[in-house]
């Protein structure tokens, strides 16, 4: 397959994604070439993520993790903003980075200066302007500048978040996953939509940020309303019962997951995620590999398997699949490299419980 040469052919590909007049070569080659392109920008990706990383560890935050944004996801944006069309498309690949609240402005500097050669298109802080829905963090959008024409004006989204920040987003994916809502884009119960906001409007205020859109600006009233609405969801049931979920973990290297065994895993930067939502308790399976173009091969097979089992079974069981690089497993286990920045892989909302018990008491 070929991959788009023109913004305009690239445009037609998105188009086809989401039409379901199209027949089912037509998309099926759609989605071949949105897979090429996107595939063409792990060299950008994988050099802004180790310039990122020389930052983070200088203002002691984690090794920033990079991933490819999932097909189904890319035609989800396509679909609800149809004026968007895939060229424009930011954060088609991103690199994420934990660092204090109080040295992200620090790392935000000193990455832009690093990275000037490279073109800054766009920058969203959207912890003075948090989003409605109670997001906040810091992003930067680059354009990559490079002679080779198959890499140059890709498209790399920077988010640098507070470990708090972190939290809040990651349980609001975990109650996406197992209630099939998508809160992440306001979507969804708009009691949990509004609980998330208030959660949020908490966080900015124990880290002297801007107060979260819509929401009491009195600690007492921010408080009495949190626990108003978590007694209301049931929260802290909710989230315990997803915790305890036995997320079965199937390693398809050794079945010893939490050993670290140099021979098998040396080298190993690249994982395959893969959550498939039983009937009975969640399974997650993965698998690690050396080289780029074995892992995006079977990212490309695993992600088109479930594409046609989704359009053959209406949706039922959904697996949520992703491809994130790891640094740093020499001496820990490929599951230590990768939870700490995909816990919601895991159910693993810890974090975000422990805030809420200090604050309903």
């Amino acid at each position: 397959m070929i991959m788009p040469t023109s913004k305009r052919q690239l445009k037609k590909a998105g188009k086809v994604l989401i039409d379901d007049g199209r027949t089912d070569d037509e998309r099926r080659e759609a989605r071949l070439a949105i897979r090429e392109w996107r595939r063409s920008h792990n060299g950008p990706l994988m050099r802004l993520r180790q310039n990122l990383a020389v930052h983070v560890s200088e203002f002691g935050g984690e090794t920033p993790v990079g991933r490819l944004k999932r097909l189904p996801a890319i035609a989800e944006k396509l679909a609800q903003k149809r004026s968007m069309d895939l060229a424009s498309m930011q954060d088609v690949v991103g690199c994420r980075a934990i660092v204090p609240v109080e040295k992200i402005p620090d790392v935000v500097r000193k990455f832009e200066m690093s990275s000037s050669k490279h073109r800054l298109i766009r920058e969203y802080d959207y912890l003075s302007s948090p989003k409605s829905s109670g997001y906040r963090g810091y992003h930067l959008v680059y354009q990559y500048q490079d002679p080779n024409p198959v890499v140059h004006g890709r498209i790399v989204e920077i988010q640098i978040r507070s470990p708090l920040q972190h939290a809040w987003a990651t349980t609001v994916e975990v109650v996406d996953t197992f209630t099939g809502q998508s809160l992440k884009s306001s979507h969804g119960s708009p009691e949990w939509v509004h609980f998330f906001r208030l959660m949020s409007a908490l966080f900015a205020a124990k880290e002297g940020c801007a107060p979260v859109p819509d929401t009491p600006r009195s600690a007492s009233t921010l408080s009495r309303e949190i626990k108003r609405l978590s007694e209301a969801l049931d929260v802290l049931a909710v989230l315990g019962d997803y915790g305890k979920q036995e997320i079965r973990v199937i390693e398809r290297l050794r079945s010893n997951v939490y050993t670290y065994t140099p021979g098998d895993n040396a080298d190993r930067k690249y994982v395959l995620l893969e959550l498939r939502m039983g009937r009975s308790s969640p399974e997650l399976r993965w698998m690690a590999y050396r080289d780029y173009r074995n892992a995006i091969e079977a990212y490309d097979n695993a992600e088109e398997d479930e594409i046609l089992r989704l359009i053959s079974r209406g949706g039922e069981n959904a697996r949520d699949i992703v491809l994130i690089r790891v640094a740093g497993v020499e001496g820990t286990s490929m599951l230590g490299a990768v939870k700490p920045s995909y816990p919601n892989y895991f159910a693993d909302t810890r974090a975000f419980i422990s805030e809420l018990r200090e604050t309903i008491g």
